[in-house]
């Protein structure tokens, strides 16, 4: 008959310290992992909250007075081309003709720059919804992470 093998004091209570330890460590990782959850839920909402408050309302007020601007511009440069056409005749010698011709080109870039900020507006306007809707996906990902 073969003899059970003896256990010693040290030795349980090395296995004991040992399970112990085991324990505190997943218990230290169950904490990070509840800790990382909330840094990220926290930051998809300040994310959200910055968006809604900040960029996008800023980024609209931006577009809106470049386009503001640059309508003003074109309007500008239209009254002064009328200006300049009585002037720009044959028998005048046409005194002004690069002065007519530059006020056409700035006329034609601010034409551009308009149409190109329009386009912008149009854009943030149409995907401002898309944004928030994955910011706020971002955010109830984070939440199902608890």
């Amino acid at each position: 008959m073969t003899a059970l093998p003896r256990r010693s004091p040290n030795r349980l209570a090395v296995l004991l310290t040992a399970a112990l330890a085991w324990s505190a460590v997943g218990q230290s990782a169950q904490a990070e992992t509840a800790y990382d959850t909330q840094r990220r839920i926290e930051i998809a909402a300040l994310r959200l909250q910055l968006y809604e408050n900040v960029e996008y309302p800023a980024e609209l007020r931006r577009l809106k007075s470049e386009l503001k601007l640059a309508e003003a511009e074109a309007a500008s440069l239209e009254r002064l081309l009328r200006e300049y056409e009585p002037f720009d005749k044959f028998s005048t010698g046409r005194p002004l003709v690069l002065t007519i011709e530059s006020t056409r080109l700035a006329l034609l870039r601010a034409g551009l720059r308009r149409d190109n900020l329009r386009q912008d507006l149009m854009a943030q306007q149409r995907s401002h919804y898309d944004r928030l809707r994955l910011l706020h996906l971002e955010l109830e990902q984070a939440r199902a992470g608890l």
